[in-house]
């Protein structure tokens, strides 16, 4: 089955993404994720789907998603449409 899904991997806009959403609340997202702490920017990515949208990160785990994050300010630019098998 496919997902058709929309994906940003603007490093800058998501540098100011993060910034917005502000230490605290990103380190409590991770929490409640039991996720580890990120270490690369480059494998930052958000993705939007029909319901809302996520900041997902690259772990060598796997694609986790973060934390939901339709109440900040989206970037405009860079997004690529996507199918994607589910």
């Amino acid at each position: 089955m496919y997902q058709i899904i929309f994906r940003n991997y603007n490093t800058p806009e998501i540098e100011t993404l993060l910034m917005e959403i502000g230490p605290y609340r990103f380190t409590n997202a991770l929490k409640n994720s039991q996720l580890p702490k990120p270490k690369q920017m480059k494998n930052f990515f958000l993705e939007c789907n029909v319901d809302c949208t996520f900041l997902v990160y690259k772990y060598p785990e796997g694609i986790r998603k973060i934390m939901k994050i339709d109440d900040y300010k989206l970037p405009e630019h860079g997004w690529r449409l996507l199918k994607v098998n589910r």
